[in-house]
C-alpha cells in the first residue's frame, strides 16, 4: 500500500461565514442548461453538462472545465471537443481525478478523434473510457495535440481510425495520436489501438506519432495493430509506445502490449518496435524499457538494438527499473497493474473553506487522482471535535471548535 499526506491549515471562527457555494455540489443540468461557473471554472457533474459543452462547443473552447464527479455518456455520441473545422481546446481541463465513461465516436467525417478532436491546452488528472471507431488521427484521449502538455491522464477501451476519404497520412495512439511541442508526464493508456490503412501509418500504445515532445514517467499496455491493404508503396511505423519520434525527449517509460506484425505483407517498409516503431532527429530515448514476450518484439526500436526486451519476470520487478523513482513517482505491487509499476496517486485537495463552530460543514469530498485506479483510503488527523473524514474521503460534521487547526490529510492506494 502506497501512502500519500499533505498538511491543511484550517481556520473554524464563531462568525465567519463560509464562501457562496463552496462544497456544493453543482445542481443537475439537462441538455438546455449550461453548466455553473465557480471561480472562473466550468464546473460539471453530469452528463447533461457535459453534453451541453460538446454541443455548445464554440463557447467552451478557450474555457478552463473542472469535473466535480465522475461522468458516464453512455447511450450518447460524442463529438470531439476541438478541431475538425472547429478552433483547438485551448483552455485547461481539469479532471479531479474523476472519470469520463461511455465516449462513443463513430461518424466517419472526423479527422481528429479522441475526447478531445485537437488541444493546444493543458489536460489533467483526467480518466477516459473510449469506444473510438473515426478518425485520421485517431486517439483516446486527444486526436491531435499542438502546444501544451497531459499530466495524469489515462485512457482505457479501444481506438480504430477510419479515413474519410484523402489524407496525407493515417495515425493512431492509445492516449493521443499525434503530439507536436508536447509534454506528456505521469500517465498512461491500456487502449488497444488500430490504425487505418494508408501509404502512410504510424501507431502506438501511447502516441502515433510525436514531434519535439517530451514523454516522462508513462507507459502503454494496450494491443497495437494495423489494418491490412494492399501492397506497394506503404510504409508502417509501429512501436509498443509511440510509432514514430523526431526530436523528442523520452525517459522513464515502459511498453507491454502485443504488437502485431502479420498485416504488412508486400509493405515498401514496415518498422516494428517494444517501445518506439521509429526514433529519428535529436531524440534520445533513456531509462525505459519493454517486455519483450508480451509484444512480440526483441528490439525496442525499429531495426536497432539499443534497448533490450525484458521477461515479464523481470518487467514485475523493481530492480529492472533503474534510475526510477519509487519513492515520489512510481510504486510497483503484484496486486496491481498485473505486478507491473504503476504511477503513484497524488491529493489534489490543497485547502479547506473556513468553517462556523456550531454550524454544519457542507459536506465535501477529497479529491486524488488514483494512479493505481483501485480506490483510495482515506485518513486524518488534527480536525477540530465534531468533524469526521471517512474512508471514502467525505468530510462532514458540525465543528465544536473555533480556532486554526493544522490538519494533515493522508490517502492510501489499492496497492
Amino acid at each position: 500500500m502506497k501512502r500519500i499526506s499533505t498538511i491543511l491549515i484550517w481556520t473554524l471562527a464563531i462568525l465567519l461565514m463560509l464562501p457562496s457555494g463552496f462544497g456544493a455540489k453543482a445542481a443537475s443540468a439537462d441538455a438546455s442548461e449550461a453548466p455553473p461557473v465557480i471561480d472562473g471554472w466550468v464546473q460539471v457533474s453530469t452528463a447533461e453538462q457535459l453534453l451541453y459543452i460538446d454541443r455548445n462547443q464554440e463557447l467552451y473552447l478557450s474555457e478552463n472545465i473542472r469535473l466535480a464527479d465522475d461522468v458516464d455518456l453512455s447511450g450518447n455520441e460524442w463529438v470531439p471537443l476541438g478541431g475538425n473545422g472547429r478552433a483547438a481546446y485551448s483552455g485547461t481541463f481539469d479532471g479531479r481525478g474523476h472519470v469520463v465513461s461511455g465516449i462513443r465516436v463513430s461518424d466517419n467525417t472526423f479527422q481528429y478523434t479522441g475526447f478531445f478532436g485537437e488541444s493546444t491546452g493543458i489536460l489533467r488528472n483526467l480518466g477516459v473510457e473510449v469506444e473510438i471507431d473515426s478518425g485520421v488521427y485517431a486517439g483516446g484521449l486527444a486526436g491531435v495535440l499542438s502546444g501544451g502538455r497531459i499530466e495524469r491522464s489515462y485512457s482505457l477501451g479501444n481506438v480504430t481510425g477510419r479515413l474519410p476519404g484523402d489524407a496525407g497520412s493515417a495515425v493512431a495512439g492509445g492516449l493521443a495520436a499525434g503530439a507536436n511541442n508536447v509534454s506528456i508526464s505521469e500517465s498512461y493508456s491500456a487502449v488497444n489501438v488500430t490504425v487505418a490503412f494508408h501509404a502512410n501509418m504510424y501507431v502506438g500504445g501511447l502516441v502515433g506519432s510525436s514531434g519535439s515532445s517530451q514523454i516522462r514517467n508513462s507507459y502503454a499496455t494496450g494491443a497495437v495493430a494495423n489494418q491490412d491493404g494492399p501492397g506497394g508503396f506503404v510504409y508502417l511505423r509501429s512501436g509498443g509506445l509511440a510509432g514514430f519520434v523526431i526530436n523528442g525527449l523520452i525517459e522513464r517509460v515502459y511498453a507491454t502490449g502485443h504488437i502485431d506484425a502479420s498485416n504488412s505483407a508486400g509493405f515498401k517498409m514496415a518498422q516494428y518496435g517494444g517501445i518506439i516503431g521509429d526514433l529519428v532527429g535529436s531524440s534520445s530515448l533513456t531509462s525505459s524499457v519493454f517486455n519483450a514476450e508480451t509484444t512480440g518484439q526483441t528490439t525496442g526500436v525499429g531495426s536497432s538494438s539499443a534497448v533490450d526486451g525484458h521477461t515479464t519476470d523481470e518487467m514485475q520487478d523493481q530492480a529492472t527499473y533503474e534510475g526510477w523513482d519509487f519513492d515520489k513517482a512510481w510504486a510497483i505491487s503484484p496486486t496491481v497493474n498485473d505486478g507491473y509499476p504503476y504511477l503513484r496517486p497524488a491529493i489534489l485537495t490543497t485547502d479547506l473553506a473556513d468553517g462556523v463552530k456550531n454550524e454544519a460543514y457542507p459536506p465535501l469530498h477529497l479529491e486524488a487522482w488514483d494512479g493505481a485506479r483501485g480506490g483510495i483510503a482515506w485518513s486524518a488527523s488534527g480536525l477540530p471535535d465534531g468533524m469526521t473524514l471517512d474512508a471514502s474521503g467525505l468530510l462532514y460534521g458540525t465543528p465544536a471548535e473555533s480556532g486554526t487547526f493544522v490538519v494533515e490529510i493522508a490517502g492510501t492506494d489499492a496497492g
